[in-house]
């Protein structure tokens, strides 16, 4: 007869093997926006990555002030051993923009994508848009405790939602008449909005929101398609 197994707490490499396991549980959290993130079949027309900054990067991006009179401070640092652009706001506000016929070609079907975060500050919005000058945009508009969606000049819907100061993955469709945001792979839009047709000519992303507030966000990267509407 084979002898009793020893009790589960006396196997050998139990406690080890726990550890392990334990370990890789609290790493889930942090790891699934970049898996969220990377794991599709997407034709990307382009991606930023922040490497460098966006104005220096290839196709390159253009500055956009959109209040006061001076440049922010952008950079590009070290967040988790992974390069992200980071930008400190004040009174100026803004971003990056660069033009669909540089991104790829205009349609109104596409999507956009972004990985970003609110580190610190009072008022700050992560926002990322698909615009066309002469009719307004599409896009969203992010604090810690909110996401705002915005077609045109006059609809806009208010959704509470815990973002907090982690990293999340924001994608953003445009599919016809109706736009759709979902966030951190989850194939359910966290909220979506009608009246969006033909306003693609640029893409920009950065604080562009209207509200004076001081603080840092970071970008990771922003990628884009204007070959259809892929939900997560």
């Amino acid at each position: 007869m084979n002898p009793k197994s020893p009790p589960l707490s006396r196997r050998p490499g139990t406690t080890r093997k726990f550890l392990i396991a334990q370990a890789l549980f609290a790493f889930l959290p942090a790891l699934i926006p970049r898996l969220a993130h990377g794991a599709d079949q997407v034709p990307w027309n382009g991606v930023y990555e922040a490497g460098q900054l966006p104005q220096n990067s290839e196709p390159d991006w253009r500055v956009d002030i959109v209040s006061g009179s001076q440049e922010w401070d952008a950079s590009i640092v070290e967040h988790d051993g992974e390069s992200v652009l980071e930008q400190t706001l004040g009174i100026d506000r803004g971003g990056w923009r660069i033009a669909w016929q540089n991104a790829g070609s205009s349609s109104d079907s596409m999507t956009v994508e972004m990985r970003a975060r609110i580190v610190s500050g009072e008022g700050c919005l992560l926002g990322l848009e698909v615009r066309n000058d002469e009719i307004g945009g599409v896009g969203v508009r992010i604090s810690e405790t909110a996401i705002e969606m915005i077609a045109g000049s006059t609809r806009r819907k208010l959704v509470a939602y815990p973002i907090g100061q982690d990293f999340h993955v924001y994608r953003l469709t445009l599919d016809g008449n109706v736009s759709r945001l979902y966030v951190d792979g989850d194939s359910t839009p966290v909220a979506e909005i009608e009246g969006t047709a033909g306003l693609g000519s640029h893409l920009q992303f950065g604080d562009f929101g209207p509200v004076n507030g001081e603080g840092t966000v970071e970008y990771s990267s922003v990628r884009w398609t204007a070959d259809g509407a892929f939900a997560p």
